[in-house]
């Protein structure tokens, strides 16, 4: 069961990159152009095109070197990039929003909302398309035939038509969780900008006309208590939306926030500052406990009463998210934006779940009677094929420390995404997972280990991700026994057929393998993720009660009673020590004897 009560503030400050404690984004680039910009091409008078030939066999971002537009532009740049093959469009990217005026020459980010797929060594083209007709920005191209894989094209043709676009395509990662997701009561921090980052004189628009925020991920059930930024003006009132989302792009459903997926409002006072002084901080409280899932916060006014009008501050390039987004509301069009925000969700983790995932995720094969690792791919493909003596498994540890002493395991479960999969007359692949006391080290002697089974997939007959239960018995062992970590080897089924997961490298570690342990912990009363002098107090503060779902009925059979104290005295923390808790024999017996078997006093 989940826990009723909360632990310490857990910040999640929304997706991607992050300082020192916390997560970075992470990108992989596959094709580039590595020259310097030698000529801008205006993006309102030419039509331009870049070939190229990928060796990735995705892609989800393009960056292309734009020229600003300097102090006579007046009107916003709206641009989108499109991928064609053979002259048809297979994807066109999110809208990029550049203020006008911005007279910065350098690469600019355009996300793909779903990536392209690709054959590889097959050519394909970029296009800019210019949604403005503003002529004050300019795409940049190289002295002359810096890029092998391809050619530039442009309409009318302008300079030396060998010279190349300069470009970068590739795969951007976003991550949703760090490497060990918190227990409960850790801190943890997800943060589009660290809290030191320097903001810049340009902003995103908060207003009536334009919304704007990010989407974030939620890997445990978490209560929410603020949302909010930091905002380019002050002494303003604007409005904070947190929805439902199904991805880390995805805007609400209605331009007006009256659909069924925006779960909560609250009003931001956005504290006043000196003329010309640094953009602040705001936040507005919320009181909702988010499942895991995606979900998105966006900030506007014009609506619940907001009434002001501001902006979220860009700040340092090297900090923030290429996933923030606006959507005009008169019509519901959807720009992403070329700022860094700062932009942050906090709240509190509840206690009873454990999720993480894995330590290492690898691949092992059998050579000759020698087991070779073999890190790094996107993905682990085992399979079992005895006629051909292959034997080809995946190899994952998970930590165990955020599963408190003395836990009650209730359940755990696995979930893993299908890279890839065979089928045919003989059936569809199956995963079956065999356990192994783990130490949190890769090596060659995790391997070969003996048939364990402790979970099993089922025939995989599609794309959707596989939920495989573990048996909670097994890791009850190995947390009553004080193991560190559980192993899994992954093994195929035996039908000549395969499916594939993915792994840490894929690129979005979102997809890898996760781990959630749900566990009672008891004793523990007042919810903490602990059991301690304060969960007797719970204990003594219900004594008599009876009913359903009390606190302290730590035996379940609806009386808080001396039988309850029972249970905690059995698991508390201090029992651990030479001086055991005595029996009470009234109410205030009990408090004497807790207090002076634990050494501790009330304030």
């Amino acid at each position: 069961m989940w826990f009723r009560r909360m632990v310490r503030p857990v910040a999640f400050f929304i997706c991607l990159a992050l300082s020192g404690h916390a997560a970075v984004a992470q990108e992989a680039v596959d094709q580039f152009n590595p020259a310097n910009a030698w000529s801008c091409l205006n993006a309102g008078i030419v039509s331009m095109s870049q070939t190229f030939t990928p060796e990735f066999d995705r892609l989800n971002f393009v960056d292309i070197h734009l020229s600003g537009g300097g102090s006579g532009s007046v009107t916003d740049g709206d641009f989108t990039v499109r991928v064609l093959r053979n002259g048809s469009v297979i994807r066109e990217s999110e809208h990029l929003l550049i203020p006008a005026g911005d007279p910065t020459s350098s690469y600019r980010r355009f996300s793909f909302p779903q990536e392209a797929n690709f054959s590889r060594n097959t050519e394909y083209e970029i296009e800019l398309v210019n949604h403005s007709g503003t002529t004050y920005f300019s795409w940049c191209k190289s002295q002359n035939d810096s890029y092998p894989g391809g050619a530039p094209t442009s309409d009318p043709p302008y300079g030396d038509p060998d010279a190349d676009f300069l470009f970068r395509t590739g795969m951007q990662s976003t991550f949703s969780s760090l490497a060990a997701p918190p227990t409960a009561g850790d801190y943890v921090y997800f943060e589009s900008a660290p809290d030191d980052a320097i903001a810049s004189s340009n902003s995103t628009s908060v207003s009536s006309g334009f919304f704007s925020g990010m989407n974030f991920e939620v890997d445990r059930p978490t209560r929410i208590s603020q949302i909010g930024g930091r905002f380019s003006s002050g002494s303003q009132t604007v409005f904070g939306a947190l929805f439902r989302a199904t991805g880390f792009i995805d805007p609400p459903d209605s331009t007006d926030l009256t659909s069924s997926d925006v779960l909560a409002t609250t009003l931001i006072d956005i504290p006043s500052r000196p003329f010309g002084g640094p953009p602040v901080d705001a936040f507005g409280e919320v009181d909702l406990v988010l499942e895991p899932g995606y979900y998105g916060v966006v900030f506007g006014s014009g609506l619940f009463g907001a009434t002001g009008s501001t902006g979220l501050a860009s700040v340092d390039s090297e900090y923030g998210s290429q996933f923030t987004y606006s959507f005009r509301t008169s019509d519901g069009s959807r720009f992403t934006q070329s700022s860094n925000v700062r932009v942050v969700v906090e709240g509190e983790s509840l206690a009873g779940t454990h999720q993480v995932r894995p330590v290492y995720d690898v691949e092992t094969q059998q050579y000759g009677g020698t087991w070779i690792t073999l890190d790094g791919d996107s993905e682990v493909l085992p399979n079992l094929f005895p006629f051909y003596g292959a034997d080809r498994r995946g190899m994952m540890e998970f930590s165990l420390e955020g599963v408190p002493e003395g836990a009650v395991i209730t359940g755990a479960e696995i979930v893993m995404s299908v890279s890839q999969r065979s089928s045919g007359p003989a059936g569809l692949p199956s995963w079956s997972l065999h356990g192994f006391e783990g130490d949190g080290v890769l090596d060659n002697t995790s391997s070969d280990t003996p048939a364990n089974e402790i979970g099993h997939s089922g025939p995989i007959g599609s794309f959707d991700p596989v939920d495989m239960d573990l048996d909670t018995a097994y890791l009850q062992s190995l947390v009553d026994n004080g193991v560190s970590h559980l192993g899994l080897s992954v093994r195929g089924s035996e039908n000549g057929h395969s499916a594939g997961f993915n792994t840490w490298e894929w690129g979005q570690p979102q997809e890898a393998p996760l781990l959630t342990i749900t566990y009672e912990l008891p004793g523990d009363y007042d919810g903490d993720g602990m059991v301690g002098p304060s969960d007797y107090l719970v204990w003594q503060d219900s004594y008599g009660q009876s009913g359903a779902e009390l606190a302290a009925d730590g035996n379940g059979d609806g009386v808080v009673n001396a039988a309850d104290y029972t249970v905690w005295r059995d698991h508390v923390v201090a029992a651990s020590t030479t001086e055991a808790a005595p029996e009470p024999t009234s109410i205030f017996a009990a408090v004497f004897a807790v207090l002076s078997a634990i050494a501790w006093r009330r304030p």
